[in-house]
C-alpha cells in the first residue's frame, strides 16, 4: 500500500478530529465527493487520481467544519472551495509554484498536485482579500463551531 500525501494525512485527522470518518463509495454521476452531516460521513469517489482524492477530501472537510448540511447554492460552494485551497495549499507554495510554471490554472495544478478547481478557488480568494488570507491555511484547532454559521 502506497503511503498517504501529507494534506491527505493531514485531512484525515482534521475529519476525525471533528467527530467526521471518511469513506470511499461508488457515488452517482460526476460526484467526486459528498458529506453527510446526519451520519458525520464524507463519501469520495472510488479510483481518483490523487490530486482529485486530495481536492475532494479537502472541499468535504471544508463542508463538515462549516457545519453545512444538504445541497449548497453557489456561493456556499466557491466558499467552500476557497477553504479547501486554504486547506491545502500555502502562500509561499503557491508564489514559488507560479514562479515555476506561472499563472495558468492547469500548469499551477499539476504543479501544487490539486484539481483546477482548488487553484481557481486560491486566485479568486486572492484577488478578493490578498494574500493575507491566504499565507496560513486552516488547521484542525479553528473547530467546526467556529464554521456552523459562517456565510
Amino acid at each position: 500500500m502506497s503511503q498517504l500525501d501529507p494534506r491527505e494525512t493531514r485531512l484525515l485527522n482534521t475529519a476525525r478530529a471533528n467527530g467526521v470518518t471518511v469513506h470511499v463509495a461508488d457515488l452517482p454521476g460526476e460526484m467526486r465527493g459528498q458529506y453527510v452531516a446526519d451520519e458525520q460521513r464524507i463519501y469520495l469517489r472510488r479510483g481518483m487520481a490523487p490530486a482529485q482524492r486530495v481536492s475532494a477530501l479537502a472541499h468535504e472537510v471544508s463542508h463538515a467544519l462549516r457545519g453545512d448540511d444538504g445541497p449548497q447554492d453557489q456561493a456556499v460552494e466557491d466558499r467552500v472551495n476557497e477553504d479547501a485551497a486554504r486547506l491545502l495549499i500555502t502562500n509561499g507554495e503557491y508564489v514559488e509554484a507560479t514562479s515555476r510554471v506561472g499563472d495558468n490554472v492547469c500548469d499551477l495544478a499539476i504543479e501544487l498536485d490539486v484539481s483546477p478547481g482548488i487553484i481557481s478557488a486560491w486566485q479568486r480568494l486572492d484577488t478578493r482579500v490578498g494574500n493575507s488570507a491566504t499565507q496560513v491555511p486552516l488547521t484542525p484547532s479553528r473547530s467546526a463551531h467556529h464554521y456552523k454559521n459562517r456565510p
